[in-house]
């Protein structure tokens, strides 16, 4: 749980105050990816390859757009992201 959202990782499910979110199969692998390895770094390669796999020939920016997204939908303030934070030079954490 964090900010509201409660991720329920058996049922593979989001819900924002008591609503469900509706995400698509790769904003879930993202999430489900991040909140079961909290305060970890990741690359983008590193999150390509956990949420599309290895065979996936997207780029860096892809991982952006879907980030992006994650902050609109679960985020309380997504200009300012408390918890699917940057980190420069690196790539991506979750803090909970």
């Amino acid at each position: 749980e964090f900010a509201g959202v409660v991720v329920d990782l058996r049922a593979k499910t989001v819900t924002r105050a008591g609503q469900n979110v509706d995400l698509t199969a790769q904003e879930l692998k993202l999430v489900l990816h991040f909140t079961t390895h909290p305060g970890k770094a990741f690359s983008r390669d590193e999150l390509l390859a956990a949420a599309w796999g290895y065979g996936y020939e997207g780029t860096a920016r892809t991982v952006d757009n879907f980030i992006s997204q994650l902050r609109q939908k679960l985020e309380p303030a997504p200009d300012d992201p408390r918890h699917f934070v940057t980190v420069r030079g690196q790539g991506y954490r979750f803090d909970p």
